[in-house]
């Protein structure tokens, strides 16, 4: 997690006007914190870090490093952005502090990648599977969820599982899951499955295109 001033001064917040120096609002900062997807998914409280530099009173830079807990709430995706209001530079001769824009990167995920608000995975599935179709179980961020294969699905073909994508934000649904169907082929195989696969070799017509 790092952080960076915005352009210009960071003033230090004094507890008192100074002659006729009117108030002067703190700079906005910037910082990117990193997150899980479960974290992105379910929404989180964590506790953010960054460095930055402040005046002391006599006009001297002293690096500060600012801490608290941010509270990541569900509908946050790759890139998001939270304001965090009077959490930037300090306000000087009594004005008030900035703010602080927050940016969300979502850490990769062995499971799932995120598009947006969708989410993409990978589904493997036998050569049976997909020649003569199947219910298959297909792994969601809650758990599980089942779908139809057709007889004859094509290994690379995509298929689409309704609400079980990323929040769109509370009570306002969720994106989809998008899995693409990978057939697996077994790499060793009994004496009897190699006696059908050489069976099925000997009677299947089937040429690939």
């Amino acid at each position: 997690i790092y952080g960076k001033s915005g352009q210009g001064k960071t003033y230090y917040q004094s507890s008192g006007r100074t002659g006729n120096i009117p108030p002067i609002r703190g700079q906005n900062h910037e910082a990117e914190i990193e997150i899980s997807l479960d974290e992105a998914y379910h929404g989180t409280q964590t506790k953010l870090k960054y460095q930055t530099t402040e005046l002391n009173p006599d006009g001297t830079v002293k690096p500060t490093l600012k801490q608290f807990d941010v509270r990541i709430p569900t509908g946050i995706t790759e890139g998001s952005r939270i304001r965090l209001k009077s959490k930037g530079g300090q306000g000087y001769n009594g004005g008030q502090p900035g703010d602080l824009n927050l940016k969300i990167h979502i850490r990769k995920d062995k499971r799932f990648s995120i598009n947006k608000y969708n989410l993409e995975s990978d589904l493997k599935v036998t050569p049976w599977e997909a020649a003569l179709g199947a219910t298959v179980s297909v792994p969601t961020m809650e758990s599980s969820s089942s779908i139809r294969l057709k007889p004859g699905t094509q290994s690379g073909q995509k298929m689409r599982v309704k609400g079980k994508g990323m929040p769109l934000g509370k009570d306002k649904g969720n994106g989809d899951l998008i899995v693409s169907i990978k057939i697996m082929v077994p790499e060793k195989l009994t004496e009897k499955e190699k006696k059908l696969f050489e069976q099925l070799a000997e009677v299947s017509s089937f040429k690939p295109v």
